[in-house]
Formats: C-alpha cells, structure tokens, sequence
C-alpha cells in the first residue's frame, strides 16, 4: 500500500504537531477508508490520541505540508502523543493490507468535538472545562496581560477527570519528563508510574494510569489540584521572553494565585488557584 509510506515521509520530514497531524488527518478522513477497514484498532488509537473531529481533519488537509493548520486544530491537539502515533504507523506499515475479519457495520456518526471557545483576551481549547472560580481568574490574567502585549493567553487545561489527568501525566513520562520531582505526594505518583511502566502502548498504559487515578481519588487522594477544580494550564511554546514577562507581571497583580510554575514538556505555564 503506497498510503502509509507516504504518510510516514510526511511526518518524518514536518518533525512538528503539524506533520503528524496532517498524516492522521488522511488516515482519518474518507478519503482513505481503506485504512479504517484494514487497521480499525490502530485509527481508533490515533483518534483517541488527537481527540479532534473529522470536520477539523477536512479543513486541515490542504494545508497539509505547509506548516500550518488552523487555530482550531492546534489547540485540539495541546496533548498529542506522537511517539504512540509513529507506532502506530508502524504498524500499519507491517501489516498486512486485508482486515482479519470483515469490517463492522458503520457505528452512526459520532457528534462532532466542540471547538475551542474564543474571547476577547483568551481562548479556552476545545474539551478545556474550568470551574467558575478558575474562569474568573484566568479573565482578570487575561485581561491585564492582552493590555501589555495586545495577544490572547490559551488555556489548555482545566479541571481534569482521572482519565484526563491520565493523559496528560502519559504525554510528560513520553517526553522524558521527571514527572516523580514534579508531584508532591512521591508515594501516589510512585503508584501511577508503577501503571503506566507495567504497560506496553499508549493505549494501555492511559488506561492503567487512569484506574489507579481513579482509585486514589475513591480514597481522597488527589494527584493534581486540576481534579479539585483548583488548577490552569497557559500554553507557552509561542510566548517569547517580554509575554513571558507580561503574564508573571498580570499574575502577581491577580490576588489568589498559590502557585505559578513553568513546564516545560510539553510548554505551558501551571497556576493553582483557590
């Protein structure tokens, strides 16, 4: 199948979000249904992984190779895990092009992903859900910061559910991230490493992680204050060092700020609130 060498030049030569989304976006599109018949476990991952609507892969495909995608795009995709979407190409590539059992009757459509949500000083990327007291801060930083530089701030995350929080946890382990420093409570973030490396693939370690979230959060254990309604996540990979500035000047100014930390894998700034 001529498809998926294609698509692996692709992203191997974008090395960005771009290239890999650009590839997913003729996976998942009508435009190679082939590929969702003969590989219906591998696309569901990519699917899953990106979280993006097919209306968005639609409108991303011209633009696929040229460095850009829209704003909608981008912002779906803050968490893709790209080492788990090589591997799933990879597979494909290996695999034999005819299904090992015939594909199922078309599921009806699911509803498309609402997008992100624009305001006048933010946007709140798509599936990004914050609790009042949380959205009333980020408006006071947002307002204060577009005053200094004219640019909007992006929230990426907000409150999170165990499988959530699973996610976002499994994107810093892949990056290499000492996520064992980054937690407070050693013995529960201990737990969720135990999961995530007593599972092999993407799909199976989120899973894992997510039910030993879970359970600790049954016993009153909370890995992250983004699960308590109490966190937010700024994207930062396009602040240079006079936004970065702006945003530490608009959160000092901002009263019920705990916490203001710079991550870095991936990019985002992390603020507690109360």
């Amino acid at each position: 199948m001529t498809l998926v060498p294609r698509l692996q030049r692709l992203i191997r030569r974008e090395r960005t979000r771009v290239g890999f989304l650009a590839a997913t976006a003729i996976i998942t599109t009508a435009g190679a249904p082939q590929m969702r018949d003969a590989y219906p476990h591998h696309v569901a991952h990519v699917d899953s992984a990106l979280n993006v609507s097919l209306a968005a892969f639609d409108a991303a495909l011209p633009l696929a190779g040229q460095g850009a995608m829209p704003t909608a795009v981008l912002g779906a995709t803050e968490g893709l895990d790209a080492r788990a979407f090589q591997g799933s190409l990879d597979a494909m590539s290996t695999a034999g092009t005819t299904p090992a059992a015939p594909a199922p009757a078309a599921a009806p459509e699911a509803p498309v992903a609402d997008g992100p949500k624009e305001f006048p000083t933010y946007v709140v990327s798509a599936d990004v859900t914050l609790a009042p007291n949380v959205e009333a801060k980020v408006q006071e930083i947002a307002a204060r910061y577009h005053a200094k530089t004219g640019k909007r701030l992006t929230v990426t995350s907000g409150t999170r559910s165990p499988m959530a929080q699973a996610k976002a946890m499994h994107t810093k382990l892949e990056l290499g991230d000492n996520v064992i420093g980054l937690y407070a409570n050693k013995g529960a973030i201990r737990e969720i490493v135990a999961a995530y490396e007593g599972e092999s693939g993407a799909m199976a370690q989120v899973a894992a992680m997510a039910a030993t979230i879970e359970k600790q959060q049954a016993d009153g254990v909370y890995i992250s204050r983004h699960m308590r309604e109490g966190a937010v996540d700024f994207r930062s990979r396009d602040m240079n060092a006079s936004d970065k500035r702006a945003l530490r000047d608009a959160i000092e100014q901002v009263s019920g700020v705990d916490t203001f930390i710079e991550e870095h894998k991936p990019p985002h700034f992390h603020l507690e609130v109360r």
